[in-house]
């Protein structure tokens, strides 16, 4: 058990039981002194909680004690949670059926059988935590406070992440692997190239880097990158080998099919596969998958990553020992460590004592890449904090280091004794992560949902903050601690996923014990009681392993407070349900891709959820009205569930839904009555206007949200709700008002008669409505039948991505060339014959910057489109610095855009069914007419396709060293093509006529 969480329940323990609620439902009528002393009881133990966490890491018999003491919090928090529920469904149902049974519930007919039962548990439960508090064998001391250790606010901005693919100190090894990929001559066409080493060394990091090499990516093709890890089926493995670079779905197919697909991808071909994390070390699986593998051309390699010798041994080709990798360097390892534990001005002295230290510290580390990181980012705030570093080191190194009993090959105490130096409130949402499989892509936002879930995040009285900014900030602390790794941001810099390594994950299933498991199709459930369960790769209908014994064991999880699912074939819902519903206390259940149809209205009786994921449930139409009843239900993801057309008519009963996502629920046409009364709603992707649902609702709601973004469909031009000149004013409060952390907006319109030219005017005064604040920084408007875009568009001057598509009225674009964040433009189906410049201004300077930040520009279906700008006066192209860091340009059917400004640093250019003309003063460049600011030698790949007036390829073109593309088809006009095109790697040209006829002549 991760044991800090029992702090945190213990204190919303105490917190419910001295609330009102106890007194509404009559609780507190004659059992006012039970109550009390179960107050008391709770308040004793939690104070020695923080103590006995501590000391439980060198005692078993504390260990042993407070998983007694966590069985019986558990037991009462879910019995306050319950009468909370009760409470609250009181005074939120109104007129139905289930408000007289609540009633019926809480009649004085039975308060007294009600009392009484009642008095009982909360006796029972206090005399039980007190047998647990007295029989102790040792002293715990009160501790209400813990040490936080500072995190990341001092973080300094170029070192407050170290990229995983930074590799130090192996180059070596790196051109070891590659000589035996690349240059290497074997007996087998399919070599196997084994790397071997201890955890957390960075074979994966290492094999990622050679797999990057350019070297390797131009000798092999294809490329495929499959993790293993704990569950070595090859029926799944030739799935993840066939989908490694694509998304087809195999999971139907049968083995036989499998193979032939595999044959059919690889037949022939020189490829390289990386099997990272394999631990298998059944020979008899490992040569049916080589048996499969060998359909590979000459010079194939197989790279295996794996901790295991046994694995190394049977893998490797026979001319070959494993590459075997060893710990850092002490120099490397060292610097390592100075990059990790100090300010960048604050480096020890060569020779010094601080140094010294700092080396013992790192001797620790055995070489390892991941210890050295962990222990000097928990060194790191101590070090920056201290007046004196050196006697920090030295009382790290004999009071905690010391202590360290590892073998030569095990890491883990290591990396224990950073997650012990965690606060509480991180111990438990790291030991959380053991339910996720290894090198499983973790998205943020789900995280820290189920952190909400279980009660893992709490406010602060003194921060005005709300639960979501609390537990990003909890995942930021565990990545800048390195507990976490690969972080990927989204286009507003927020990190929306990450992983995990394997030896952290290690980790996690030893702090975690038996409260959290996996369960796979190897699996052996032991009787220990389990708080959290996930389903992994989990195949029902398999005969060969113990399935359903296990499920019927784990049915028997009574006090289960988490179920997750991750790829498990062939267990529908239909399967699984009878079990679910044995599960009366779970908090965070996650149903997702479970080819559910309907849900049962018993769904309900799980009152105590927080959250519940439906997505990808292709077949649910609707969801049972009795929904309405889960009110401790925070998140409810229904993402992609794409026949649902409905929602529950009285979502607002959810008073505690925070998150609620339908992205992908295409068929859904309203929201429920009253859905802007929704209280707590933070996150909302998509909100569908109807006559029921319109912009009043969404006015309701709109201040509230605090996530991402929103996206307003089934805009429409006609009913009741829609914009006219006096509410104009009104629809511009629904999105602009109170609302500046909305950082994207898409704005869709129900398709109409293109033919109906009178609600042109209505549509515009629609979108001059919905104005946003300025610091959007994505818009993305679809199917607008105005004839101008809005004005305020050109006032967005955080906008860093524009998307204007199937706007086909519209004859007007708007001036964008002075919005200094703007880096994506896309203008796809509009009519306008050219786009409103700056240079129309008349404080316009010519030495002003056009389009400062763009870096992609496409431009498709726009038959009328003449000119990009359209000048009142005449402007010196030599002076003006158009597109200075536009990289890939792309036009599409457009036949009669003639003319476009220069791009002076293009990298990629791709034409389409237009004219070539937009390209002239840019062609320009490459033959030395044009003097520009800028660079044409960054040009890489031009791909023409269909373009009637080519008639040539620039002379010149093939002088330029960045560029490596080519590729011309269907240009029936083109006549000659430049002879000096060596340092194309890829070039092709056909259904050119007059060129071939060119050459035969």
């Amino acid at each position: 058990m991760a044991e800090g969480v029992l702090f945190n329940v213990a204190e919303s323990l105490v917190e419910m039981l001295l609330s009102a609620v106890f007194e509404e439902v009559g609780v507190l009528y004659c059992m006012k002194g039970e109550v009390q002393k179960l107050v008391d009881t709770t308040n004793i133990v939690k104070g020695v909680l923080l103590d006995a966490e501590q000391k439980m890491a060198v005692d078993n018999s504390v260990k042993a004690w407070l998983k007694q003491l966590g069985d019986a919090f558990f037991v009462a928090d879910d019995l306050v949670d319950k009468f909370h529920t009760k409470a609250m469904q009181r005074r939120v149902m109104s007129g139905n059926k289930f408000t007289r049974q609540v009633r019926v519930f809480f009649s004085s007919s039975n308060q007294l059988v009600f009392r009484i039962k009642m008095g009982h548990q909360i006796k029972d439960i206090r005399e039980k935590l007190d047998d647990i508090r007295v029989n102790k064998s040792f002293q715990l001391n009160d501790r209400l406070e813990e040490t936080i250790v500072a995190g990341g606010s001092r973080m300094r901005e170029t070192c407050s992440y170290v990229d995983e693919g930074e590799v130090i100190g192996r180059e070596d090894e790196k051109k070891e692997i590659i000589r035996l990929l690349v240059e290497m001559e074997f007996e087998e066409d399919v070599s196997f190239v084994p790397i071997l080493g201890i955890g957390g060394l960075g074979k994966t990091t290492l094999a990622q880097y050679v797999f990057n090499d350019e070297k390797v990516q131009k000798h092999f093709e294809p490329k495929m990158w499959v993790c293993v890890s704990d569950v070595f089926d090859v029926k799944l493995l030739v799935a993840k080998i066939i989908t490694s670079d694509s998304y087809n779905n195999l999971e139907n197919l049968q083995l036989e099919q499998l193979q032939n697909q595999l044959r059919a991808k690889l037949s022939g071909k020189k490829y390289l596969l990386v099997l990272d994390d394999v631990w298998n070390e059944d020979g008899e699986k490992w040569c049916m998958l080589e048996m499969m593998l060998k359909c590979g051309g000459r010079g194939s390699r197989v790279l295996v990553t794996t901790r295991s010798e046994m694995v190394a041994r049977i893998t490797k080709s026979q001319t070959i020992l494993p590459l075997e990798v060893k710990g850092l360097s002490k120099d490397m390892s060292w610097y390592l460590f100075k990059r990790m534990a100090f300010e960048k001005e604050q480096e020890p002295v060569e020779g010094s004592k601080i140094m010294e230290l700092g080396m013992e510290v790192v001797e620790k580390c055995k070489g390892v890449p991941l210890a050295i990181r962990t222990i000097g980012r928990l060194l790191q705030s101590r070090l920056w904090q201290s007046q004196n570093p050196e006697k920090e080191l030295s009382w790290f190194l004999n009071s905690e280091l010391a202590k360290i009993d590892q073998n030569e090959n095990d890491i883990l105490p290591t990396l224990m004794l950073s997650y012990n130096h965690l606060p509480s409130h991180l111990k438990h949402c790291f030991a959380y992560c053991r339910l996720f499989p290894k090198d499983y892509k973790i998205e943020v936002r789900e995280l820290i949902q189920l952190w909400m879930a279980q009660g893992f995040t709490k406010c602060s009285h003194h921060k005005n903050q709300c639960l979501e900014d609390i537990g990003y900030e909890y995942f930021i602390n565990l990545l800048w601690r390195s507990f976490f790794q690969e972080p990927i941001r989204n286009e507003f810099g927020d990190i929306i996923s990450c992983k995990m390594h394997d030896l952290m994950h290690d980790l996690a299933i030893l702090v975690a014990g038996s409260d959290s498991v996996i369960i796979n199709q190897n699996t052996k459930i032991s009787g220990e009681k389990s708080l959290h369960v996930s389903l992994v790769d989990f195949d029902f209908e398999l005969e060969t392993n113990n399935s359903r014994q296990n499920l019927d064991l784990f049915s028997q999880q009574k006090r289960l407070r988490t179920f997750l699912s991750h790829n498990c074939k062939e267990l529908s819902f239909s399967k699984l349900q009878n079990y679910l519903f044995k599960f009366k206390c779970l908090r965070a259940l996650s149903l997702s891709r479970m080819d559910i149809e309907v849900l049962p209205k018993n769904l309900c009786e799980l009152e105590h959820l927080r959250y519940l994921n439906l997505s990808y449930n292709s077949k649910l139409k609707m969801l049972p009205s009795s929904l309405v009843r889960l009110q401790n239900l925070q998140t409810l993801n229904l993402s992609y569930c794409s026949y649902l057309f409905r929602l529950p008519q009285n979502m607002k009963k959810l008073v505690n839904l925070r998150h609620l996502m339908i992205q992908g629920c295409r068929r859904l046409t309203e929201m429920p009555p009253e859905f802007g009364y929704m209280p707590s709603l933070h996150t909302l992707d998509r909100f569908v206007v109807s006559e029921s649902s319109g912009f009043q609702e969404l006015s309701n709601l709109i201040n509230n949200l605090q996530q991402g973004g929103l996206s307003i469909q089934r805009l429409r031009h006609t009913t009741n709700y829609v914009a006219s000149k006096s509410t104009a004013p009104t629809l511009k409060r629904v999105i602009c008002e109170g609302k500046h952390n909305l950082q994207w907006l898409r704005l869709l319109w129900e398709e109409v008669d293109e033919s109906n030219d009178n609600k042109v005017e209505i549509y515009e005064f629609a979108l001059e409505g919905l104005q946003p604040p300025s610091s959007l920084q994505v818009l993305v408007v679809w199917k607008f039948m105005g004839v101008r875009l809005g004005g305020w568009l050109s006032s967005l001057d955080n906008l860093v991505r524009l998307e204007l598509i199937r706007c086909k009225k519209c004859q007007y674009l708007p001036k964008l060339d002075h919005l200094a964040c703007l880096k994506e433009l896309k203008i796809v189906d509009v009519e306008a014959e050219y786009m409103c410049s700056s240079a129309e201004d008349e404080d316009f300077d010519d030495a002003d910057l056009f389009f400062p930040s763009l870096v992609s520009l496409c431009i498709e279906k726009c038959p009328n489109l003449k000119w990009w700008w359209w000048w009142k006066r005449e402007l010196d192209w030599n002076e003006i610095r158009s597109f200075p860091r536009l990289s890939n340009l792309e036009i599409f059917k457009c036949p009669n855009l003639a003319s476009m400004p220069l791009f002076p640093c293009i990298e990629s250019v791709e034409l389409k069914e237009s004219s070539s003309k937009p390209l002239e003063e840019t062609w320009k460049m490459i033959r030395g007419i044009r003097n520009i600011h800028g660079n044409i030698s960054f040009l890489k790949s031009i791909r023409i396709e269909s373009c009637r007036d080519l008639t040539s390829i620039l002379e010149g073109i093939g002088n330029l060293p960045s560029l490596n593309t080519i590729y011309v088809r269907d240009c029936p006009n083109l006549t000659s093509i430049p002879d000096n095109l060596s340092n194309c790697v890829s070039k092709s040209i056909s259904g050119c006529p007059k060129l071939a006829q060119t050459y035969r002549d």
